[in-house]
């Protein structure tokens, strides 16, 4: 089955699963929908909101990757792209998944490490994604999309795959302290590590784009 369509049709059950639980939820109930960097609970809000929130966010992506085709210039390189973007609709999806089945849990009085659960789900996103960037061809959507990146195929390659080690060795790193570290320091461990593995990758690609451009001074000359 293809990937894309199976992530559809969880999204469609996760939204009927919403839609299910709203209804049977008594009136006023509040849900967290937002920890602080110490995991702490700062924001709740109405129920309808909580359960919505997931299968909204993951229709909106998987519309935004079923339509790619039709919506960047570079067509060919977004179909060369298809196995990235399958993962990385698998990578949203359990993410919010993970949203919906914690909130679930908690509304039958069910104990959820919320800070533990986010950290699992981002660190297997990197991981997943990670592993699909060096796959992606250039495009205007998904990936390290600078203007040095966008200007230069090899430049995209070779960031992609920085980015994609990066990423992953992230991801792991995220992964493995979820089970260990406290809660409260969970949110600074994920800033501190997601930031490096985000920003190396955009200095990066502006080296390999002068160096490009001082072997060939005649090439990319509309975005000097």
């Amino acid at each position: 089955m293809n990937t894309l369509k199976l992530c559809w049709g969880i999204a469609i059950i996760c939204l009927f699963t919403s839609l299910y639980m709203i209804n049977s939820l008594p009136d006023g109930l509040q849900l967290p929908i937002h920890w602080n960097i110490d995991g702490e609970v700062d924001k709740y809000a109405e129920a309808t909101i909580a359960f919505i929130f997931p299968p909204t966010i993951l229709i909106v992506i998987l519309t935004i990757f079923s339509v790619l085709s039709k919506l960047d210039p570079r067509k060919k390189n977004i179909q060369l792209s298809q196995k990235s973007i399958a993962a990385f609709s698998v990578a949203i999806t359990l993410l919010m998944i993970s949203f919906e089945v914690s909130y679930i849990a908690m509304v039958n009085g069910i104990e959820v490490p919320m800070m533990m659960v986010v950290g699992l789900m981002i660190g297997t996103l990197l991981i997943i994604v990670g592993n699909y960037l060096g796959k992606t061809r250039s495009n205007f959507f998904i990936g390290i999309r600078t203007p040095w990146t966008l200007s230069s195929d090899s430049v995209w390659q070779k960031t992609h795959r920085l980015a994609g080690k990066l990423f992953m060795v992230s991801g792991l790193i995220i992964v493995i302290s979820s089970w260990f570290i406290a809660t409260n320091n969970l949110g600074t461990l994920v800033i501190f590590t997601v930031l490096p593995a985000a920003l190396i990758p955009c200095i990066y690609s502006w080296r390999l784009w002068k160096s490009e451009q001082n072997n060939n001074p005649n090439s990319n000359e509309q975005i000097k």
